[in-house]
């Protein structure tokens, strides 16, 4: 009962604890270094597995093996115990692979370890069933589960079972005594006999009985060993007056009433042999190791304070008692009698003489022991919980005798649901005794896992429960006396199609929102529609994007559908969250949730095409405005990955929502990431396949690109056709200058005169073919058109229109701005020029291999 020094039990080889102690002390194992260092326990009576201490002696088990199986150490239990009928079962728990079916005729005592048996123990040849140390087992021997004849035994036991009328206890108790008298004068006339009681008050009156009996002998004290002188001595140090009476009879008392020195007298006396006779409750058999010729056990029930009821003795603690009988030093023989209730001879004389079955009693303490782990750490969920009954003594049990649990068939789905319930039932015992809290943390849970659509099932499922509405109703039904019949007339206004529209809507004065919800609601009704519509937010987000090497005033607002970012780099996007409209009140509408709830948010940062979550945020505004940064890490892999951030109120269906009012904004934007030559090279393959197959033609049947890789035109969007649809282009690509016609085979070049020079519609020097000009020309309008309209005009009614080319000239010319940016179209032309003309196949032949590139394709 006194915590021991950590200190002395990391310097100590052997630890010697009783089971409660070491349930305590392992239940911390991950934190105590010497539990995790034991490699030998020695388990004694496990067939106590069914009484009250039992679940102590599982839970140790098991736990002891889930260490094991964690920190990947062997460990070896040695586990004692008498004659069992399911030692199998016990077996298969312990963790032993090789064992031997017992015959009808042969006691099982248990004993297990990891280790062979050869290797275990080291006993002589004279005992049947033993494996002797070095030999090899036989195919007939247990690998770990010994069995022994009833003969294999210190001392053989000889047992006698009388029955006894009575439905009543006491007048039942009062015709044993003489029985009692009998026994001893017959079996045990000069050697030690304890007589087994189940109270305090049964030593007494016992006791009385067998003075009263031993007065009508020849010699009343036949079984005093002592001195009168000396007895006299003795009984005048004793405190208790009952005591001193018997002990003058040679009959000793013990039980938990006596002073300490007054039991310590009596166990002395009777260990030396001075007294003859003991009469002890139950306790003696487990706690003091005073064995005699002859046991008599007067009675195999107690009284339990609980039940207020006399109740059948545990199994164990009988053959306890009987085992008491029989002295190794001095007796050849022990002898027992068992004295019962003649109604219960028989189940005693079966379960006496052959192995018992010891089933789990785990299932009365669970929820103790489910509390003792939940603090240790060792189970967070209801899995958890799931997976630590799979451990127990009682889960193998529970598939080999269903019935005795409660279960009713041994179907996988029953056993599943029969778990189950019985989890929740002892957490919801643990909760309602303020034990434990259960957290509703799906969300979190998801969160963690990754798992994006159903993290948005969630957050859909949370607005349900507290709008008291389905997913697949209107969102108009949110608002109060909008009942789902009313919603198709109301639909069939512009104005009222959403929920967003109808806030817009409610933006205006409100004798121009009522006829708009008239006929079908009257002034009343409309009035607090309008009072609700007021009230609710209506957000403007603003998103901007950095690096983790960048600093924040370098961010970049995300404003468009494209970002191009680095691959496998960790960003940070900054939710910048306004309420435009100021709030009437913090709490959230939820007219049919049990109590107030929070106006809050949440925010949702995931990948659309992998389907998973990459942040999630819970937000509650303390202001109108508020920051919030979702910390995210791109894909290794090259290509475009389509994200998207998506912020929703947790408590109803707010305004700017893309879909039934369940998600307000939807922003996404694209990822392109250019680090791996393997997804280039396969954009290019496919791109050379498509012009050698001539599939890039446009509508007027002329080829979008030149086949024969003469002459090349670049289209910035083309390339990108196979891993996804390009962007809308903003602005037309200037015009890139002809580069000159390659060399002939014969290495001559083409004449002077085919070349001509001619003025573009930027105002810059060009040289073209002659055959070329017309399209050059033609180039040269189109773009001119293009630019023109993304560029203020004015127009002059006096003049007539100019010419596109010459007013783009004009503008130029008058434009430092598009001058500065000529001048970089230019450089950026000449950069281009410059590069050399590269074909599919002129791919490093060392790069093809690598890559599998074969016809432009990739294997």
């Amino acid at each position: 009962d006194v915590s021991p020094d950590v200190q002395a039990i990391n310097s100590s080889d052997v630890i010697v604890t009783t089971p409660e102690k070491w349930d305590g002390i392992s239940r911390s194992w991950q934190t105590r270094g010497y539990v995790q260092k034991v490699a030998l326990i020695i388990l004694d009576e496990v067939h106590l597995l069914g009484e009250d201490r039992g679940p102590v002696l599982e839970v140790i088990v098991s736990r002891t093996n889930f260490i094991s199986a964690h920190t990947e150490k062997t460990l070896r239990i040695v586990a004692l115990s008498t004659a069992l009928a399911n030692a199998r079962d016990l077996a298969n728990w312990l963790g032993i692979k090789h064992v031997r079916q017992p015959s009808t005729t042969e006691t099982v005592i248990f004993l297990h370890a990891i280790l062979p048996c050869h290797s275990l123990l080291k006993s002589s040849r004279s005992r049947p069933g033993l494996c002797l140390s070095g030999e090899k087992p036989t195919p007939g021997m247990a690998m770990g589960l010994y069995n022994f004849r009833p003969s294999v035994r210190p001392v053989p036991l000889e047992v006698h079972i009388n029955g006894f009328p009575g439905k009543h206890y006491c007048p039942r108790m009062a015709t044993m005594n003489k029985p009692v008298f009998q026994a001893i004068q017959q079996h045990s006339p000069s050697q030690p006999a304890l007589v087994f009681v189940s109270s305090r008050r049964q030593t007494r009156l016992t006791a009385l009985d067998l003075i009263a009996y031993l007065a009508a002998e020849n010699n009343p004290k036949q079984w005093m060993h002592l001195s009168e002188e000396n007895m006299d001595q003795i009984i005048g140090s004793i405190k208790d007056t009952n005591l001193r009476l018997t002990l003058a009879f040679g009959i000793g008392l013990h039980h938990a009433g006596l002073q300490e020195r007054d039991r310590k007298t009596v166990e002395e006396l009777f260990l030396n042999q001075k007294i003859q006779v003991l009469i002890a409750t139950a306790t003696l058999a487990w706690g003091v190791n005073l064995p005699a010729h002859l046991v008599v056990v007067k009675g195999t029930e107690y009284y339990d304070g609980k039940t207020k009821r006399y109740n059948d003795m545990p199994i164990t603690d009988v053959l306890q008692m009987m085992g008491r009988a029989g002295r190794p030093q001095f007796d050849h023989q022990g002898v027992a009698v068992i004295l019962v209730h003649d109604i219960k001879k028989n189940f005693y004389r079966k379960f006496l003489y052959e192995p018992f079955p010891v089933e789990s009693n785990l299932l009365a303490v669970l929820p103790d022991h489910l509390s003792a782990e939940i603090v240790a750490g060792t189970i967070k969920t209801k899995q958890e919980a799931l997976d630590y009954l799979t451990w127990t003594y009682f889960f193998r049990r529970l598939l080999k005798n269903p019935s005795y649990y409660g279960l009713e068939s041994k179907d996988p789905a029953d056993v599943n649901t029969f778990l189950s319930q019985l989890v929740d039932k002892s957490l919801l015992t643990l909760y309602y005794a303020g034990c434990i809290s259960l957290d509703e943390g799906m969300l979190d849970v998801c969160a963690e896992s990754g798992w994006l659509a159903v993290s948005i099932r969630l957050v859909n499922l949370m607005q349900m429960v507290m709008q008291g509405r389905w997913l697949s109703d209107s969102p108009l039904t949110t608002l109060p006396h909008i009942e789902p019949y009313v919603t198709p007339a109301l639909h069939s206004k512009q104005s009222l199609r959403s929920l967003p529209s109808a806030v817009h809507l409610a933006q205006q004065p409100y004798g121009k929102v009522m006829h708009h919800f008239l006929p079908e609601l009257d002034e009343g009704q409309i009035d607090q529609v309008y009072k609700v519509l007021k009230s609710l937010p209506i957000l403007r987000v603003n998103l901007r994007a950095w690096g983790s090497w960048q600093d924040q005033s370098d961010g970049q607002p995300l404003t468009k559908n494209r970002m191009d970012v680095c691959a496998c780099a960790e960003y940070t996007v900054s939710v910048a969250l306004e309420r435009l409209n100021r709030p009437t009140e913090r709490r959230a509408y939820a007219p049919r949730f049990h109590k107030p709830k929070s106006e809050g948010w949440i925010l949702i940062l995931g990948d659309v095409e992998r389907a998973e979550l990459l942040a999630l945020r819970r937000v509650a505004f303390a202001q109108r405005k508020t920051n919030v940064q979702l910390i995210f890490q791109t894909p290794e892999k090259l290509g475009k990955v389509l994200k998207a951030i998506a912020a929703s109120t947790a408590s109803r269906s707010a305004p700017p929502t893309p879909r039934s009012g369940w998600r307000n904004i939807t922003s996404p934007f694209i990822l392109n990431k250019f680090d791996n030559i393997e997804d280039v090279l396969k954009i290019k393959s496919s791109l050379y396949d498509k012009l050698q197959s001539g599939a890039l033609v446009s509508d007027d049947g002329k080829s979008r690109y030149l086949v024969d890789f003469e002459k090349k035109e670049k289209d910035v969007h083309e390339h990108s056709d196979d891993i996804g649809p390009p962007p809308p282009p903003e602005v037309v690509n200037p015009p890139i200058e002809e580069r000159p016609q390659k060399q002939d085979s014969d290495g001559e070049s083409d004449d002077d005169s085919d070349w001509v020079e001619y003025e573009d519609c930027l105002g810059r020097s060009r040289r073209c073919l002659k055959s070329d000009l017309p399209a050059m020309r033609e180039r040269d309008e189109t773009l001119a058109k293009a630019v023109l309209k993304e560029l203020p005009r004015k127009v002059e009614a006096d003049h007539p229109p100019k010419d596109e080319i010459q007013e783009l000239r004009e503008l130029v010319s008058n434009d430092m701005h598009l001058e500065e940016l000529r001048k970089k179209w230019e450089q950026k032309e000449m950069e281009l020029l410059s590069k050399e003309d590269v074909h599919y196949e002129d791919i490093l032949f060392d790069v093809i291999l690598r890559k599998k590139i074969k016809n432009g394709l990739v294997q």
